[in-house]
Parts: C-alpha cells; structure tokens; sequence
C-alpha cells in the first residue's frame, strides 16, 4: 500500500512540473554573413521583442547600421516579426529614424515571414524574400541553403540565418521532408562524383536556353562541360561542382537522365586545367 502511494505521488509530482517552453530553443542570435563586409543580427528576445541589425563595413572602415526593432509572434512552424522602430546609423554615429509607419529604414529586413526549419539543436529561418535590393545574386534561402547543406559548409557556415553551435555537428540526418516539396529532391543523400565526357564551345545568343537559375550576366566564357551524371545520379538544375581543391566552380544549367550540361564562369583553357576525363564533386570535401 506504501509502495502504491509513493508511486502515486511520484507520478503526480512529474505531471505537474511545467513544461519546458517549446519556443526556448528558438531564442537567441541567428546570424547570416560575418565576412569581410556585411553581417545580419536577428535576436529573438524572451519577452516577444527581436532586434535586427544590418551592419556594413568597407575597406577603408567606413560603415553603417540598421537597426530595427519590433515584436515577434511564433505560429506553429512561422516566425512572423512586426517591425516598430528602426534607425539607420552612419559611420560618425549620426543617428537617423524613428517609427516604422513613417520609415523605409526598416526595409533592410529580409522579411517579416520565415518558416522555422530544426535539424536536431541547430535552428534555421529561411524565406524565399530578396534580401539586398538590386542584387543579382540568388537570395533564396532554401537555394543558398541546400547548396551550402550539398557542399559541405552547413551546419558550421552558411547564408541563411542560422543559430549555429561552434564546433557542434547534428546526430541525425536532415530531414529533407520539413523543407517545402519543390525544394526535397534538390537535396543530396550522399555527393555525386562527375567526370568531364566533353568540352565543348557554347555560342551565347538568344538561341541558347539557360535556365533562370543561371544568371546569364555571370557567364563569362563559350564553353560548356558534358558531364556523365544525369538526373538518375540525383543531378538538378542548378547543382554546384566544384574542381579538386575546389579552385573552380561549376553550376548545371541542362539535366538530362544520364548526362548533364554546366557552365564555369570565368573558364578559359588556357588559365584553367580542367580536361576531358578529370572529376569533379558536389561536395567541397573529398
């Protein structure tokens, strides 16, 4: 009868501990960049308030700071935030801004929407919003993620926001499945090893079809790479290869089932000594 007892009060002493907040782990520093440049700050804050700031920095040590604040609300997989102030501050500490409503200082945020994406304790917010206004480079954060995820730099560097933990890898896989399904099959199980079957020059006129992905302002050259990797391989339009010691970069512009087509900006046969018969690899770890 005392052994029932005791066993009752245990129980009842587990049921009514407080459960931990489900929203704990998501607090914090979420950073994108931290390069020579430019590095965003979003901090999820424990009373409902974040603070972002864009921070630029030149050569010459000239900088600027946006900093906005606001309020946050957490909807199953949503960060939405609701931007009340921002300021802009310039390299003299010169302060300019106010109130949101009567601001465009505050546009320096991506977004107001991003989906929470956990691999084990690691934390991701990712959106498919433009980031820099003008830019021509791909600000998708699923893209930049995956082809980080592909390469080898996640989870210890990438251009997502991310709560990282130094020196700190996931016991699990990631689960492809809590990224939007036009995004999952662009995501590799294992690296795929391509060797070079042709080289062959490329007239770049409108006859040409490159994909959207392809920024055809980034091709610099006439020469296209046939490949011996096709979609059967896990071959995606748009998929990063990278040479041995990863001096060169090559992007997929056609997939096809057994072959694909990419283009290396910048290539020229004269400086560049990929050859016919040589490999390359979608992971910068060989």
């Amino acid at each position: 009868m005392k052994f029932k007892i005791a066993l009752l009060v245990c129980v009842l002493f587990i049921s009514c501990q407080p459960e931990q907040n489900s929203t704990d782990n998501l607090l914090g520093q979420y950073r994108i960049g931290g390069g020579l440049y430019a590095e965003v700050i979003l901090d999820l804050k424990e009373n409902g308030k974040f603070v972002h700031e864009f921070q630029y920095s030149e050569c010459a040590g000239n900088g600027y700071t946006y900093r906005t604040r606001g309020n946050y609300n957490i909807l199953n997989d949503r960060l939405i935030l609701e931007p009340i102030s921002a300021i802009y501050i310039d390299y003299f500490n010169n302060i300019l801004g106010g109130l949101v409503k009567d601001s465009i200082i505050y546009q320096n945020i991506k977004t107001q929407d991003y989906q929470i994406v956990k691999w084990d304790k690691l934390v991701y917010l990712l959106s498919e919003a433009n980031f820099l206004p003008g830019s021509d480079s791909v600000q998708n954060d699923y893209v930049r993620f995956i082809e980080d995820l592909n390469c080898g730099f996640e989870p210890s560097f990438g251009h997502c926001f991310g709560k990282r933990i130094q020196g700190y890898k996931p016991n699990i896989k990631f689960d492809k499945l809590s990224l939007p399904v036009k995004y999952q099959n662009k995501i590799l199980d294992e690296p795929v090893i391509a060797k070079v079957l042709k080289i062959d020059s490329l007239e770049l006129d409108d006859s040409v079809i490159i994909p959207l992905e392809i920024h055809r302002a980034e091709i610099h050259n006439d020469y296209i790479f046939k490949l011996d990797k096709g979609k059967k391989d896990g071959v995606t339009v748009g998929l990063k290869f990278f040479t041995y010691m990863e001096s060169n970069q090559m992007e997929i512009a056609i997939a096809e089932e057994n072959v694909s087509y990419g283009i290396m900006p910048y290539y020229n046969e004269n400086s560049i000594s990929l050859k016919e018969g040589e490999e390359l690899s979608t992971s910068l770890i060989w």
